[in-house]
């Protein structure tokens, strides 16, 4: 069904031919065999309201539409010839096959899951590049090295997701919540002893650079879109997704295990939890679906709960040790429920216990004390802090050995490399070894061959993201290499800058070839820039300058509050062993 939008400004002579309606969706065409033409719409067939919504513009219609699929739906129309608008019902199609743009939203959504799996998650679990579709995904690996970008003092030698859900409904869209679930997160780490590899740290610059590029481009999109600019369907889609996103986590363990701090005494800690929750709420805390195109809510609410979360300290050992343990995800949920029945809980930095946060935001523009713009209300149950003795020592032990280890680590980098043969015997060694520990140390970039060659490659980097990434044409073998090769050396403050120079240039060419193509510059040339104010320019330099400094003389009223913290504490307690 094609439709054309009047009234206004829009379209004025088709608003002549219906003098009494002021504004809607005239109907051009129907596609036949389509639920419109079922329902007995015909061309010519003026759109008043739409799923008891006024229509004034055609967007109105397709956003109602993307909203209800597969749903009954009733319209009011104006036809030529009756005198009443009637009123025609229709069960629209559903998502599989609905009007392009819904199917395109979908599309765009599935492809986001597809990358996401593929790119981001990948670096942490071999499973998630192989399955693409299949939801759930069931026991997903985690890989030993996923968190060596982030330089820690400890290593992962061992875990695993047993269940990640995601429920999009994609015919429900306007009724139905999008479901994250995640079930049976372990993993198990022990001290760091080792320097990470040369593979782990590229992975770990490859990973902050696509971060810091979906940062980038997530702000030029803000930037550029217009003060009034009003909302797209994909926009209003995705809000609608947010405002009633609902996440679950079950079953968390994370276990630290150390055999190397103390030999003579070995130890495990670690942080359990049972579930956890978020959700859109109403005021009394019932779950709710928030739908801004019906009526903008005055406040937003959010729950958070946290049930049965404990911190433990205990001694380590083989018959407890899970590094190693063949029924690695069943052990680990053990810890969880069963080794809370023991008797003796001095084992138990903190014990187990319950969290509730209340997230409000208020909606409005006006902010005070009594409904300030956002409010968080904790509500702990149950908190408790027990600590011994021995646990005291143990973790002086922990702290001291990793801030040894480290201390280690970097006064005897060049030392680990250091052969080990006579330097007359195996002089080529020893060569080696001073060009990859020491020449490279000396500030070498002063020089001019150096300086030189660091613009060049500059602008080589420049000239082949322009051609890759901007027009879209594709690099040869030696090119690409050569291009990763740079991203991996140099800084990522760099490479973001390197793109935004490419990015610039290529829409100022652009623009030169834009206006080359004009009919002005085709018989007379471009006409030269003057770099002088024109009296209408002044003043609209004078008045932005004077609404910035009249922004910032603004004074924020006294009873304006930003942020105000409520924290609740139910029965808790403190004790300390010997």
């Amino acid at each position: 069904m094609q439709m054309i939008q009047f009234g206004g400004n829009v379209l004025p002579e088709i608003s002549k031919l219906y003098p009494d309606v002021p504004q809607g969706v005239v109907v051009k065409s129907v596609t036949p065999g389509s639920p419109a033409a079922a329902a007995g719409i015909l061309p010519g067939d003026v759109i008043l309201e739409f799923a008891g919504t006024k229509i004034s513009s055609v967007k109105d219609v397709v956003s109602a539409l993307g909203f209800n699929v597969g749903r009954k739906m009733c319209m009011k129309l104006v036809r030529e010839g009756n005198s009443k608008p009637l009123t025609l019902c229709f069960i629209t199609r559903d998502a599989s096959d609905a009007y392009s743009n819904a199917a395109t939203q979908r599309s765009t959504y599935s492809q986001g899951v597809k990358w996401l799996k593929q790119s981001s998650l990948r670096s942490y679990s071999p499973n998630w590049g192989s399955t693409l579709t299949g939801y759930p995904l069931i026991l997903c690996k985690l890989k030993p090295n996923a968190l060596a970008e982030l330089n820690l003092p400890i290593q992962v030698v061992k875990g695993s997701i047993g269940k990640v859900h995601v429920l999009v409904p994609w015919n429900q869209l306007g009724s139905a919540s999008v479901q994250i679930t995640l079930e049976g997160i372990y993993g198990v780490a022990i001290p760091n002893s080792e320097l990470p590899s040369q593979e782990e740290i590229l992975m770990g610059v490859r990973n902050r650079l696509e971060r810091a590029e979906l940062i980038r481009q997530h702000q030029q999109q803000n930037a550029s879109a217009a003060a009034g600019e009003e909302e797209t369907f994909f926009s209003r889609l995705t809000s609608r997704i947010l405002d009633n996103l609902v996440i679950t986590i079950r079953d968390f363990h994370l276990r630290y295990e150390d055999t190397t701090s103390n030999p003579t005494s070995p130890f495990t800690c670690g942080i359990i939890m049972e579930s956890f929750t978020i959700e859109t709420t109403d005021a009394n805390e019932k779950k709710i679906f928030v739908d801004r195109s019906q009526a903008a809510p005055t406040k937003t609410y959010k729950v958070a709960k946290l049930k049965k979360l404990a911190v433990y300290w205990d001694k380590l050992s083989s018959s407890t040790v899970l590094q190693k343990s063949k029924d690695f995800e069943n052990d680990m949920r053990n810890v969880i429920y069963s080794d809370f029945g023991q008797k003796d809980r001095r084992w138990l930095l903190v014990p187990p216990c319950s969290l509730t946060v209340r997230f409000t935001k208020n909606e409005s523009l006006f902010f005070t004390k009594e409904s300030p713009k956002y409010r968080i209300q904790a509500t702990v149950e149950n908190l408790s802090f027990h600590l011994s003795r021995e646990q005291y020592e143990e973790m002086l032990f922990m702290y001291k050995a990793l801030t040894r280890r480290m201390a280690v680590e970097a006064h005897f980098w060049y030392n680990r490399h250091r052969p080990f043969l006579s330097i007359s015997n195996y002089s080529i060694v020893w060569w080696d070894y001073a060009v990859r520990f020491h020449s490279k140390k000396k500030k070498l970039r002063f020089r001019w061959s150096v300086v030189r060659k660091m613009a060049r490659d500059r602008k080589m980097y420049i000239a082949l993201y322009k051609q890759h990434h901007l027009q879209k044409n594709a690099l040869k073998m030696e090119q690409v290499s050569f291009m990763q090769k740079l991203e991996d050396s140099f800084p990522l403050e760099l490479i973001i800058r390197l793109r935004e120079i490419a990015e610039q240039q290529f829409e100022a060419a652009k623009s030169s070839s834009q206006s080359n193509q004009s009919w002005y510059g085709y018989f007379f040339g471009d006409e030269e820039k003057s770099d002088v104010l024109t009296d209408e320019g002044k003043a609209d330099l004078k008045k932005a300058f004077e609404e910035t400094v009249a922004l910032e003389e603004v004074s924020i009223p006294d009873d304006c509050s930003i942020l105000v913290v409520e924290l609740e504490l139910r029965k808790g307690e403190s004790g300390l062993f010997s």
